[in-house]
């Protein structure tokens, strides 16, 4: 461990880009300075004179900085400068592609980076060389290791800077990062998002082309329960009748959940059963195309209703972006265990590659100290688990997306063309 790279102050954060609540025309614009200031502003347009501003003079001094840029030209790319510098570099951004629009484009996936010691910059790397026509990126939680801990946010900000000021990112609220109410605050505080309710949960949601993506905040706004509490799930509930299903005004798009806590897996957790019992019904009534999480330190897709009418919803868990010692454990040390953990299903797990075949199911509903085994539900949908870090790609034309697995070198490692789910309804 370097501790000098621990102990060094990290104080110029970004800039960093995020969506406001129509990617297409809204922008935000946040940074971390060193001193504080009493005004702030940014120069933005489409060519590099930057011939826009806004600004704000205020009497309380600050050091995080934010704007959101509005009445922006869809699909545009523009220019801008912050005050940190006095101007004097230039940044881009482009902004979003309407919503309903049939254009392609691209999204990727992380989770579990736990910004540590430099182990997230590979990450970063691998997003900018093997998947450069991405438009935005998903963080699904565990940005960041200790979130009480202002070093661990140093720590992730020194590494991620040079690669935020023009990809917007979704953050996802975790259990490392929010998962308590002393947490939470220092996630809002950062990550300058279009929240519901920013003092219930970090949830939220937004369109973009013929998609609509959905932000839940599985750890409830630092109170870390698992599943949603009461006013989140009635607004996801809510959501999805307006955006979903055969009556919702975005029947022919696609449905995108992303959270961090796991519902299927076969992880060093296992499956969350208050999970299944409480989202499932509710992302099957309304024909989600796909669920993203973390929590679980490795790549696995679960295809659930398979066999309905309808197609079914992929699961995913795609949290090993990290390359500092957050594999999951017990699936690499099915013999012994950590301190006073025990080690997780590993009885799927004879290898890193990993396809679920019936000679390894007890044939119950065991449950661990961490989660249920759901054996059976796992003989019928599980599809491919892998334990390698990695990022998830996701490539959408028209009515079908590739989606792929993609080793921080850039190797494929699991890769399936899905239809949009509304397709067979329609």
């Amino acid at each position: 461990m370097d501790e000098t790279y621990v102990s060094q102050p990290f104080y110029e954060w970004g800039p960093y880009v995020a969506y406001g609540k129509d990617p297409s025309q809204e922008m935000n614009i946040s940074w971390e300075s060193e001193h504080y200031a009493l005004e702030a502003w940014v120069k933005y347009g489409e060519t590099e004179d930057c011939s826009q501003e806004v600004k704000w003079e205020d009497i309380t001094p600050r050091r995080h900085h934010a704007f959101q840029l509005a009445g922006l030209t869809p699909g545009t790319l523009y220019y801008y400068r912050i005050s940190r510098d006095g101007g004097q570099d230039l940044f881009s951004f482009r902004t979003g592609i309407p919503a309903s629009s049939m254009q392609p484009f691209e999204f990727c996936i992380v989770g579990d980076m736990h910004s540590d010691h430099g182990n997230i910059t590979p990450v970063f790397g691998a997003l900018d060389a093997h998947a450069p026509q991405k438009s935005f990126a998903v963080s699904v939680g565990d940005a960041i290791n200790a979130g009480e801990s202002e070093a661990s946010w140093q720590d992730f900000f020194r590494q991620a800077t040079p690669f935020i000021h023009n990809l917007p990112w979704v953050h996802v609220t975790g259990n490392h990062d929010s998962g308590s109410r002393s947490k939470y605050p220092r996630f809002l505080a950062t990550f300058d998002q279009p929240y519901v309710n920013p003092r219930e949960g970090a949830y939220f949601s937004f369109d973009f082309a013929n998609a609509h993506f959905i932000v839940l905040d599985s750890c409830n706004g630092g109170r870390f329960e698992s599943t949603p509490m009461d006013e989140q799930m009635e607004w996801l509930e809510h959501d999805l009748t307006k955006h979903a299903g055969k009556n919702g005004s975005g029947k022919n798009k696609w449905i995108f959940v992303f959270l961090h806590h796991q519902i299927y897996s076969t992880g060093d957790f296992a499956m969350a059963r208050i999970m299944h019992e409480y989202l499932r019904p509710l992302f099957d009534e309304y024909h989600v195309d796909a669920v993203f999480y973390g929590h679980d330190h490795h790549f696995e897709i679960f295809h659930c209703s398979a066999d309905e009418p309808w197609g079914g919803t992929h699961y995913v868990v795609t949290g090993a972006a990290s390359t500092y010692d957050t594999l999951d454990w017990s699936i690499m040390n099915p013999q012994k265990k950590r301190g006073e953990k025990e080690t997780g299903p590993h009885y799927l797990w004879l290898r890193d590659e990993h396809i679920a075949s019936q000679e390894f199911f007890s044939g119950g509903d065991v449950d661990n100290k961490f989660g249920a085994r759901f054996d059976e539900i796992v003989q019928q949908c599980q599809l491919y688990g892998c334990l390698r870090q990695h990022f998830t790609r996701i490539a959408i034309e028209g009515d079908w997306c590739t989606l792929q697995a993609v080793g921080l070198g850039g190797e494929i490692f699991f890769e399936k063309k899905i239809p949009r789910t509304g397709t067979k309804d329609e």
